[in-house]
């Protein structure tokens, strides 16, 4: 944010009280920012563990080649950075947990501060064992891929997806799942609270984005928010802002359209 002209200083903790972490302003203009990062899921983090020590847990699949130079051993293993779904509880897909978990991030919503925009600031930077895992398209509403695979974006529908909206979960291609989405997104209009953040601002390897909550209590200005795309890596095309009054909201109708048409076709053929 200091590459973006605003002047950031940190808060100093208060004891037993929870503190948001820095300080901005802009042309005399202040608010705050509660940073966090996503790490990778604890269970995903075990199991590399296991791996690494010799242990071939289920679905883990160890091969070797030899040849006159020397020998070569292989594992293979399918990774979940979110955590791996639950075949025995309905609706639990790779997407769902990826969307759920994102929604979760900081949901009590305890640093902030009345009357001023806070800022939700998430780093995705060291999730999963490779950079760059997570990519800016888990933005958009839906990800399209060869012969029809269709997946939905987890972190637009963790900020903008409603209790019931059709989850897709064809990013392999063999054949689709649709799941119904079990809660409201973290800025969705039917959540059961306003969320306290004015917006949130999502930091992968290439690309930093903006995801504003219309309904926010003390929103962005003009200029708060111009100067937002001014961070480094800032991808305006997966951003989802208020640069006019009105624009979240009918941006996410036009998607909700979309996504819902997408539905009946599928569920058609």
């Amino acid at each position: 944010m200091l590459e973006a002209g605003f002047d950031i200083q940190p808060i100093p903790t208060v004891k037993n009280a929870p503190t948001p972490d820095f300080k901005f302003d802009l042309d005399g203009a202040s608010g705050i920012v509660e940073v966090t990062a996503k790490l990778e899921h604890d269970e995903q983090v075990k199991l590399a563990r296991r791996i690494a020590g010799g242990e071939t847990p289920d679905g883990v699949e160890r091969s070797n080649f030899e040849s006159k130079n020397g020998r070569a051993d292989f594992t293979a293993s399918v990774w979940h950075p979110f955590g791996a779904p639950d075949a025995g509880k309905a609706g639990d897909t790779t997407q769902t947990n990826a969307i759920s978990r994102i929604c979760q991030i900081k949901a009590k919503e305890t640093q902030f501060a009345d009357g001023k925009p806070s800022l939700l600031w998430i780093d995705f930077r060291d999730l999963g064992k490779w950079p760059g895992v997570f990519h800016e398209e888990q933005s958009s509403p839906l990800i399209s891929g060869h012969h029809g695979a269709l997946c939905s974006g987890a972190i637009w529908y963790a900020f903008y997806g409603w209790k019931g909206a059709p989850v897709f979960d064809d990013h392999v291609g063999v054949g689709y799942k649709i799941t119904p989405m079990a809660h409201e997104g973290r800025f969705s209009a039917h959540a059961a609270k306003v969320s306290r953040y004015s917006a949130a601002i999502l930091c992968l390897e290439k690309a930093t984005i903006l995801l504003e909550n219309p309904r926010a209590p003390t929103p962005l200005s003009k200029t708060q928010r111009g100067a937002l795309t001014l961070l480094p890596w800032f991808n305006i095309h997966y951003s989802v802002a208020d640069w006019e009054e009105g624009d979240v909201d009918r941006s996410c109708a036009l998607a909700r359209s979309m996504i819902e048409a997408i539905r009946e076709s599928r569920e058609g053929q």
